[in-house]
């Protein structure tokens, strides 16, 4: 950056002298402007230090099977992307959707798992997905198996793993509704899964009406009652 050396102005300079002096500051500092803008544009890092701090490796939440014998460890994620909270939202009954994937917009993800036995400590690496962002294992009761879900850009897939070896499989055509409830549950067979799924012809979602078709009415009873603030509540008859 070049420093430019004031000039004094004296009182005797004419009043034309004064108006040049301060137009040629004024040209000066606009010429400047532009470039603190883009010195400033982007995201910035604090120092290296301060990094090492923040990015620390994450300690692995364990989830133990129901035998006791052995557990998988679960790597989670510290800050999620600017990626994953860019996504679209939906604030709907103080739920916050994401329409792409038919799942929460933010959630706890893992991505990575490693299998423990307990007895010896052996462990084996689960090769999941590549880009995996998965949910907390279900172990199913016998303890051979746990299934859990894969949040891609367009949906959340069902997987299978075998505790043994720790191979994965992808259940085919499944696509998981993960929005409310218990979205897989393991049934007293240990083969087979309860899952709430994606209607394959559910219709895609409607445009929000430019013009309101009605007013909007709020009703009250009319008592004095203290009650919780909630977000996100259903306000229209689009919602």
């Amino acid at each position: 950056m070049r420093f430019v050396k004031p000039t004094r102005i004296h009182a005797q300079e004419t009043r034309g002298g004064f108006v040049i002096a301060l137009v040629a500051s004024l040209a000066l500092v606009a010429s400047l402007v532009p470039v603190s803008f883009a010195q400033a544009s982007g995201y910035r890092k604090p120092p290296q230090e301060v990094l090492d701090v923040l990015n620390a490796p994450v300690t692995p939440t364990a989830f133990i099977a129901p035998t006791r014998d052995r557990m998988l460890l679960a790597t989670g994620v510290r800050y999620p992307s600017i990626a994953d909270l860019a996504q679209p939202m939906l604030r709907l009954a103080g739920l916050r959707i994401n329409p792409n994937t038919s799942g929460p917009h933010r959630t706890q993800v893992f991505v990575a798992y490693t299998l423990k036995q307990i007895a010896d400590g052996a462990e084996t690496k689960v090769m999941l997905p590549v880009g995996a962002k998965v949910s907390a294992p279900e172990w199913s009761a016998d303890g051979r198996h746990f299934a859990f879900m894969n949040t891609t850009p367009n949906g959340i897939e069902l997987w299978v793993g075998d505790a043994a070896g720790g191979r994965i499989t992808k259940v085919r055509g499944v696509a998981v509704n993960a929005i409310y409830g218990d979205e897989v549950q393991w049934m007293p067979d240990n083969r087979t899964l309860l899952v709430e799924t994606v209607p394959a012809v559910r219709p895609k979602l409607a445009p929000q009406p430019s013009v309101p078709t009605g007013p909007n009415i709020q009703e009250s009873s009319g008592k004095i009652a203290p009650v919780r603030t909630y977000e996100d509540l259903l306000k229209t008859a689009y919602d």
